[in-house]
């Protein structure tokens, strides 16, 4: 019963008051190493510096996908002796737990309890950032649950395939929840909520007072119309299946172009395959001709200007980095970061698969050639 929320004019404005919130002057903030980089920003609009978190994206050894809790509760164990010794110690975390923005992994129930536990033992907050946690994809190259409606009643739909969010753990008021209705319902309707315990929402109110004010009253009222006819939760959930539907009509779409194509045959690239969202990364194999992680950003640059040629557009995994300088960013930061939501139609899906496969068969071919030898110095 110590729980509250506040309606707010989108996930953009929730992260702005979360920074004026939590983000002292001089202070820091952790964050994943890669991620939703105007977060960072924003964090530095208030003169606080984010702190990346090591996560295992492409996890051996049992390790789970997701932040590494050794790495963070050694950091803030020997945080005194640590390269941010002069810095002081976080007060929160910020996390984009389900489909997270750029690497589309989701982290399990078992790793948010030992996140949370670290959070308990270290006293500090958890932001969770979950714009996507609806978007629940089954495992590629199985059935899509979603195409029977009907069948997957909601129970069944929450039970089985929603992640469960941090604040079903939080047994000490340490979690912020924030979700919008931009990626489910509509872009550019400007519309989310923050839900945290009553102390947070009082301030974050008090705030919003005298800041932006209330959510547009046309765009509170077009959503709630709209999920009360569609039968009010239960309606909203239906939908929420549809949209996780068609994503995964897409994900498995463009999938299939890339494992078909000439490319992968080479081995030329790998997929990390996505567990919800809309989000897909795709690492460039260049580590055997360019073995030195220095090199790798001006070599994939030379794959920008194919993608580019082949009017194709990515983003690339250092543009998303914490801090490049992070002794675990570099070696892991030679992706692609792909969606799946900026197309018309599947043909368009399909399509675009195909010309990344050939930019990046056409790079190799000029990286095997010598012409990118000489940015090996």
């Amino acid at each position: 019963e110590d729980w509250d929320a506040i309606i707010t004019n989108g996930s953009g404005d929730s992260l702005h008051k979360i920074c004026d919130l939590l983000v002292e002057t001089n202070g820091t903030i952790l964050v994943e190493e890669f991620t939703f980089t105007p977060f960072n920003s924003t964090a530095g609009n208030y003169n606080g510096t984010a702190i990346p978190v090591k996560l295992n994206i492409r996890p051996k050894d049992g390790k789970e996908p997701g932040i590494s809790p050794e790495y963070l509760d050694d950091l803030l164990t020997n945080w005194d002796s640590s390269d941010y010794k002069d810095l002081p110690r976080p007060k929160a975390l910020y996390t984009i737990p389900t489909g997270q923005n750029p690497t589309g992994l989701s982290q399990s129930l078992e790793l948010r309890k030992k996140i949370y536990a670290i959070a308990e033992k270290h006293n500090f907050i958890i932001v969770e950032d979950d714009p996507y946690g609806y978007i629940s994809l089954p495992k590629y190259g199985t059935p899509n649950v979603y195409e029977n409606e009907g069948k997957l009643s909601n129970d069944d739909y929450i039970k089985d395939y929603l992640k469960p969010s941090y604040l079903t753990i939080d047994t000490s008021g340490r979690v912020i929840r924030l979700e919008t209705y931009s990626k489910l319902f509509a872009p550019g309707l400007r519309l989310g909520f923050i839900v945290a315990n009553k102390y947070f929402i009082e301030k974050l109110s008090l705030y919003t007072a005298l800041s932006t004010r209330a959510p547009s009253g046309v765009s509170q009222l077009l959503f709630n119309n709209i999920v009360q006819n569609w039968g009010g939760v239960d309606g909203w959930l239906n939908w929420a299946k549809k949209i996780a539907k068609h994503y995964t009509i897409r994900r498995d779409y463009f999938l299939k172009t890339l494992y078909d194509s000439k490319s992968y045959s080479k081995n030329q690239f790998e997929v990390v395959e996505p567990d919800a969202g809309m989000f897909i990364i795709l690492y460039v194999n260049i580590e055997e001709k360019f073995p030195d992680p220095k090199t790798w950003e001006k070599v994939l640059d030379q794959l920008r200007y194919k993608t580019v040629t082949n009017g194709i557009d990515v983003v690339f995994g250092n543009r998303m980095t914490t801090d490049l300088n992070f002794k675990f960013t570099t070696p892991k930061s030679h992706f692609l970061r792909l969606t799946i939501a900026a197309v018309h139609d599947n043909d368009e899906i399909v399509e675009a698969a195909k010309r990344l496969s050939i930019s990046i068969e056409q790079f190799f071919e000029d990286l095997d050639a010598g012409k990118y030898d000489h940015l090996k110095r």
